[in-house]
């Protein structure tokens, strides 16, 4: 069958011949389709309770708040903290959902050790029909084996894979390449902030450098900037996979003894199946 249309009542009229849903996986594809956007690390319902935040409370503990997900299809949710215990000299961990399609349930998880935040996120098993994890932090402990930093690695859910209509420039991967060509802005990644930029006493210019909440993973985004006072102008550059430097200078060459001023700044660009 071409096409199909779902969910309708009855079992012999139209589509409802493809009733009884009875295949778990039937729902999750409807599921991952609507929200999942990428399967491969987006999960965790945005707004909703505490948004699985991961927390040290103390010492060698490791604390996933209440939340929502829907991991690969599936929805998940957690209504109390739920606490781990971490061990190892300088090692990582990573935290994490899992769908399994034995056991039928989707549960936080901790495992360790690894040598690199980048060997944790690489250790995910995404197999279709057996086990899919995503994460939702890393953890690096300390010289006694407690918890030194946590790195988050939530991704939230959209309701689409695209928020954008189209892009226009000169590179499919690369958004900092000027042209006409028109793109599907596919699984675009937006982060922006204010960046506090002060003036020297007696410079009229300089810059001032801006690291992405989120690094891409491929492609240079698109930066746009707009300062918060008269006669200063700013611009972005040095563009690269973590971030920027606002170059900045006062339109009549003035010093800028007592400049203080706050730089809105918007970043556009390309996302991939894999979160850094």
């Amino acid at each position: 069958m071409a096409e199909q249309s779902r969910h309708w009542g009855g079992t012999t009229v139209g589509d409802a011949v493809l009733a009884p849903y009875d295949d778990d996986e039937d729902w999750s594809d409807i599921w991952r389709v609507l929200f999942g956007a990428n399967r491969a690390y987006r999960a965790v319902v945005p707004n909703i309770d505490n948004e699985l935040l991961v927390s040290n409370p103390a010492g060698a503990t490791v604390r996933v708040a209440t939340g929502w997900a829907v991991v690969d299809g599936k929805f998940y949710r957690n209504t109390a903290n739920v606490d781990f215990s971490v061990s190892g000299v300088s090692v990582y961990w990573v935290v994490g959902l899992r769908k399994d399609w034995t056991a039928r349930t989707v549960r936080l998880f901790i495992r360790g050790t690894y040598a690199s935040s980048a060997l944790a996120l690489s250790s995910l098993v995404q197999s279709d029909g057996a086990t899919w994890e995503v994460a939702i932090a890393t953890v690096l402990t300390d010289g006694s084996g407690n918890v030194s930093a946590i790195t988050d690695q939530r991704h939230f859910l959209k309701m689409s894979n695209i928020i954008a209509e189209r892009r226009q420039g000169g590179d499919p991967d690369d958004w900092g390449v000027a042209g006409s060509t028109s793109y599907p802005p596919n699984l675009e990644r937006v982060v922006y902030g204010v960046a506090n930029i002060t003036g020297t006493v007696g410079l009229s210019s300089g810059t001032f450098s801006v690291t992405f909440p989120f690094a891409y993973v491929e492609g240079f985004p698109l930066v746009l900037l707009t300062a918060h006072v008269d006669k200063i102008v700013v611009m972005a550059l040095s563009t690269t996979l973590t971030g920027f430097d606002i170059y900045w200078h006062t339109v009549d060459g003035s010093n800028t003894a007592a400049l203080s001023i706050g730089v809105s700044w918007l970043a556009i660009g390309k996302n991939s199946n894999i979160a850094s």
